[in-house]
């Protein structure tokens, strides 16, 4: 919506799997996670999309458990691309 402005904290980082494999790792909002693997050196482009319907949802909590959440935002986002440089 014009106007406001939205702020994703995206917990991800790069680690050495193994001598030669390099992952990206992040955490996904629904208690899951989400992983790139043997990542090269290189340009990448990447962009983020969001597309949710529901405002309300079931999920794990470290604090409650399971319960519900109220309040996500609905619709889709869909960022520009930005260049990623791994060297």
């Amino acid at each position: 919506m014009p106007g406001e402005s939205l702020e994703f904290l995206m917990d991800a980082k790069f680690n050495w799997y193994s001598e030669n494999c390099l992952r990206l790792l992040g955490n996904a909002i629904y208690g899951g996670i989400w992983i790139f693997w043997y990542i090269q050196p290189g340009k990448y482009q990447v962009r983020f999309t969001y597309k949710n319907q529901l405002a309300k949802k079931e999920m794990l909590t470290l604090q409650e458990g399971w319960t519900e959440i109220d309040g996500f935002c609905t619709g889709k986002l869909i960022s520009s691309f930005a260049d990623l440089i791994l060297r």
